[in-house]
């Protein structure tokens, strides 16, 4: 640990005050070992657990620096850089952020979002998202208020670039979060893409919970002499957590399934599955059985994915059925029991 608080970091006022605010004191140890680094503008390779609080560690230096460099302009004087704000004909031009942070899934980067909103509560920052499975209009919209900060997955941020909605020619700093999830899901391309559109970037930071061969390559093609930084977890079976395996044929398992969820008193339940078909079927078959239900994988729009989110954050259902690729967009207190309903693919 380099810091046992917060306040031992030269982080700005407003981000100290919201950082409080937000109930913390005491740095994990990824924001430990990364926030200083960060603060000195070096580019970054955390290896990290999902978990482990990766989202502060980046989001409360981005904040400092635009907050701080803001503050270094005369008075009076407007952040205006070349070819910001407006096309060449007069008209509004595309949105061209000065901080970019990439994630894998909706989720994901909603709570990416989300955090910029609560730690940049005071610091006049302005920040949007943008992902796919929602509707663009509403997007575009927010994307003409000219945000600084802009969270995206690889997709919709690349209809939007195509859309000339989006330029990515003002980037001074590129964010990639869950890097091997983003590997997984066959975005590694047009991340690529993406980097080389930023290429006036002077600070790039790689999040991954694990470093396959191809991260790695990736690292060393966009870091330039980075801060290296590897979180292990402390145990990889936590202590209070009870883990057991129940061998069965494939046919008994949607018998078994609410019986187990009854007769253990399960009551706040994650079920991942494989298939988007199969999240489905499983959710529905629960709610035939009298056990409040619901689903998220990428056939359902993003209205549907938040709205099941936030019945079970409240309680109102019982069981969240996804599959495992939404794995890492799901941040939900006293969760009481995970069944993978099969062995996960990842």
């Amino acid at each position: 640990m380099q810091s046992q608080t917060f306040s031992g970091f030269a982080l700005s006022g407003p981000i100290l005050a919201a950082v409080q605010r937000e109930g913390y004191t005491t740095p994990t140890d990824i924001q430990a070992s990364a926030i200083p680094p960060l603060l000195e503008g070096r580019d970054l390779l955390g290896t990290a657990q999902t978990g482990t609080g990766k989202t502060a560690a980046f989001v409360l230096p981005l904040l400092d620096r635009l907050m701080k460099e803001r503050a270094d302009l005369p008075a009076g004087a407007a952040d205006v850089r070349p070819d910001r704000g407006r096309s060449d004909r007069g008209r509004p031009g595309p949105a061209r952020p000065r901080a970019l942070i990439l994630a894998p899934t909706r989720e994901l980067a909603i709570q990416i979002d989300q955090s910029i909103s609560g730690y940049g509560a005071g610091c006049g920052i302005s920040h949007t998202v943008v992902f796919g499975g929602a509707p663009k209009p509403t997007q575009a919209s927010k994307l003409r208020s000219r945000p600084q900060i802009l969270t995206a997955t690889p997709g919709r941020l690349m209809d939007f670039i195509g859309e000339r909605l989006i330029d990515l020619s003002q980037v001074e700093i590129l964010i990639l979060d869950e890097a091997d999830r983003m590997l997984d899901m066959g975005f590694i391309p047009t991340v690529r893409q993406i980097a080389a559109m930023a290429d006036r970037r002077n600070q790039t930071v790689l999040f991954s919970a694990t470093m396959p061969r191809e991260i790695e390559g990736l690292a060393q093609e966009l870091l330039k002499n980075p801060q290296r930084i590897a979180i292990a977890p402390k145990e990889m079976t936590v202590e209070k957590i009870r883990q057991s395996v129940l061998y069965m044929d494939k046919e008994h398992k949607g018998t078994m399934l609410p019986q187990l969820i009854r007769d253990r008193g399960m009551f706040r339940v994650i079920v991942f599955t494989r298939t988007k078909h199969r999240a489905s079927r499983i959710a529905t078959m629960l709610g035939k059985e009298k056990i409040p239900s619901d689903s998220i994988h990428g056939d359902r729009s993003q209205n549907q994915r938040q709205r099941a989110l936030e019945s079970f954050r409240r309680g109102r259902i019982q069981v969240l059925v996804a599959t495992d690729v939404a794995a890492r967009g799901i941040d939900v207190d006293d969760v009481t029991h995970v069944i993978n309903f099969e062995i996960p693919n990842e």
